[in-house]
């Protein structure tokens, strides 16, 4: 069984145990100073999950 190597909180609620199965990728880039770092999360969505209640609204806090 993997272990995920990162936490997930979503509007401060950890969610890492229950994204984890779904998630294929995380990219974090640090850029230069005075530029918004960056992270992207790839997840694989067969079961149409973020389709629904899963799916973030504008304004909705995410920090890994």
């Amino acid at each position: 069984m993997l272990v995920p190597i990162f936490e997930l909180f979503y509007e401060k609620k950890n969610i890492t145990k229950d994204v984890s199965p779904y998630v294929t990728s995380i990219e974090y880039t640090d850029v230069e100073h005075g530029e918004s770092d960056e992270l992207v999360i790839a997840f694989e969505d067969s079961e149409k999950l973020w389709q629904g209640s899963w799916n973030p609204t504008k304004g909705d806090t995410l920090c890994a």
